[in-house]
């Protein structure tokens, strides 16, 4: 769990000073500092499930299934 800006503040995550220009506004721009303000106030909660490996949606085990996508036919094993 994450908790960001916990205590409200209104600082600036990072300030630029660069020249922009608005519609109406001199050809040249005017120079002036842009802030990006933190992130708002929140929570995050992260949620995982772990998935154990066991027979597919047709029952057959996950071994058998490798053996197969490997081009060989159904029902002849690889020697190992």
């Amino acid at each position: 769990m994450d908790a960001l800006k916990l205590f409200d503040s209104d600082d600036h995550d990072i300030d630029y000073f660069y020249a922009s220009r608005l519609p109406g506004e001199a050809t040249g721009g005017v120079e002036d500092i842009h802030f990006h303000v933190f992130e708002p106030r929140q929570v995050r909660v992260y949620l995982s499930r772990n998935f154990q490996s066991g027979p597919g949606r047709d029952g057959v085990p996950p071994g058998p299934r490798a053996i197969r996508d490997r081009g060989l036919p159904a029902g002849v094993r690889q020697r190992r």
